[in-house]
């Protein structure tokens, strides 16, 4: 069975008005940020392990989000983290090696700490939609 590890984030009246729109089958996915792309590990004790010894030195900490980018594959649009974006991508490093070390996101070369706001199936409706956000 497939799995992930995600933040996930206290909805925003706004950006659920945002993601509805341009996410397709949003409501099956709360809002949040992926740390650990899809993978399957049949050892689940040895997964909780590596998941508490990355954990055990984090603190709580806020995040913000704040500012547009599209993705470099795709037609993604992101809502990126401003506070606290050092934080889940030193998280998102940890979690991916060991036993995760096999499970990046090809799409994604480098990672981003983002919330996903947009799917779209071309540049003009992904234009289309910054320029209809961006009123907002």
């Amino acid at each position: 069975m497939k799995q992930v590890l995600t933040i996930f984030l206290e909805k925003d009246e706004q950006i659920e008005q945002i993601r509805k729109k341009y996410v397709p089958n949003y409501e099956k996915f709360e809002p949040h940020i992926t740390l650990v792309y899809p993978f399957e590990i049949e050892d689940q004790d040895k997964l909780k392990e590596h998941i508490s010894e990355l954990l055990k030195d984090f603190e709580p900490f806020e995040i913000s989000l704040k500012g547009l980018e599209k993705s470099a594959k795709g037609y993604y649009l992101y809502l990126l983290v401003n506070e606290g974006k050092e934080k889940i991508v030193s998280l998102h490093e940890k979690l991916n090696g060991g036993i995760l070390n096999n499970f990046r996101n090809s799409n994604m070369p480098k990672y981003i700490a983002h919330l996903s706001i947009g799917v779209f199936e071309t540049e003009e409706q992904r234009e289309k939609a910054i320029d209809e956000i961006s009123k907002m």
